[in-house]
């Protein structure tokens, strides 16, 4: 404190980490409503030539990924978080994605009933990439996959990072012989 100076401090978004460890996550979902499921794994997708050789931090690491083959690339996968974890809404996400193989479809970060934030078509590559500070400003969000053209089409999601909204501290500060909530005296 100086004389007729005060320090406001404002805390930062907290940042939720999402590696989908454990078989239910809270604030997850997939399958819902008319939507197909997503496959929680470690290691490789199950068919060859198509989704991730490992997790997005490697050996051992966990993600969701569309299982496309016997006639599923037709179907469209969603993995929605609820947004329980932000009480005042989600600021921004970053996650890691994997769209390797010939058939791949669409990956999207969609809010409300259609509003896509964020996407990527076609074939990737084989690495996992990082989409970094999506602005969401939504209570929720979805990642949504469609499009997929053969069995060749896995596409997965994992290593989410949500940033939450908070609402800056209200501080009233002492400054002697008056009171002050802006940090000024």
């Amino acid at each position: 404190w100086k004389h007729n100076q005060c320090v406001l401090k404002v805390l930062p978004s907290p940042d939720l980490s999402f590696n989908f460890a454990f078989p239910i996550t809270p604030g997850w979902s997939t399958g819902t409503g008319t939507f197909t499921s997503l496959r929680r794994q470690t290691g490789r997708t199950y068919s060859y030539g198509t989704g991730p050789e490992t997790g997005p931090a490697g050996g051992g690491s966990y993600y969701y990924y569309a299982e496309t083959s016997s006639n599923a690339h037709r179907n469209t996968f969603d993995l929605s978080y609820d947004g329980s974890g932000c009480p005042e809404g989600i600021d921004k996400i970053n996650f890691k994605y994997s769209m390797y193989g010939a058939g791949i479809g669409t990956l999207s970060v969609v809010v409300g009933t259609s509003k896509t934030l964020w996407s990527k078509s076609n074939n990737q590559g084989s690495a996992w990439h990082t989409a970094l500070n999506v602005q969401i400003d939504s209570p929720a969000f979805q990642f949504i996959y469609s499009g997929a053209r053969s069995w060749r089409g896995d596409a997965a999601i994992g290593s989410v990072t949500v940033i939450c909204v908070t609402k800056p501290l209200q501080v009233l500060v002492n400054c002697g012989a008056h009171y002050s909530n802006d940090g000024t005296c």
